[in-house]
């Protein structure tokens, strides 16, 4: 039997999201959950026990969209926008192909889409995210640096500011290939990325 209890939270950041991309492959699911102004979440320790949450413009202070892809969402953010939301998006965009970014549009066609988003809502809503930086598969620090300064000439006045990080070491990475950075590698992208954004 499933319990359902009522959240009552009186302020909270929506992390919309971090493990699925809610904004590129579920626009439409979140929008009706914002119309009905709730949302019901499981328990992970206890997957019968479930909160519905309410969610309205004076409950929740900020929307924060996680995404690689943002296009779906877009044309309902005028929607967002009457209903008296506040929003913002992490807009994870790197160099990488679709043998590692598998299920994505052609970047240049996403790159167009970060414009797009900054036109639409003003470039302070967007932070970009070069995340995460892999060493693998030819992609040395020197081409990172590449990259990351090609990205930058075509998003610099389109964004408030760039995230970086690097992967994390953990056992599933090395299983795809991925070994942990050095400490000189991690130095010099370091280094090389904070001059390269000063510079856009």
């Amino acid at each position: 039997m499933t319990q359902t209890s009522c959240l009552t939270v009186k302020r909270m950041i929506l992390s919309v999201s971090r493990r699925t991309d809610i904004p590129c492959c579920y626009p439409e699911w979140f929008l009706n959950r914002l119309r009905a102004g709730y949302v019901l979440v499981p328990n992970p320790f206890r997957p019968r026990q479930v909160s519905r949450i309410v969610l309205s413009p004076e409950t929740v202070d900020c929307i924060v969209f996680w995404t690689k892809d943002p296009a779906p969402l877009m044309a309902y953010l005028p929607e967002i926008d009457r209903m008296g939301y506040k929003y913002c998006f992490q807009f994870t965009l790197t160099g990488y192909s679709g043998d590692i970014e598998k299920g994505l549009r052609p970047k240049k066609e996403i790159v167009e889409t970060f414009r797009q988003l900054s036109r639409q809502t003003g470039r302070q809503r967007i932070q970009w995210r070069y995340d995460p930086i892999l060493p693998r598969d030819g992609w040395t620090a020197e081409r990172h640096l590449d990259v990351f300064a090609g990205l930058c000439r075509r998003l610099g006045e389109w964004t408030r500011g760039i995230t970086v990080s690097f992967v994390d070491d953990y056992r599933r990475c090395r299983h795809a290939g991925i070994r942990p950075l050095r400490p000189d590698e991690i130095q010099r992208l370091g280094q090389g990325i904070g001059r390269i954004a000063a510079e856009h």
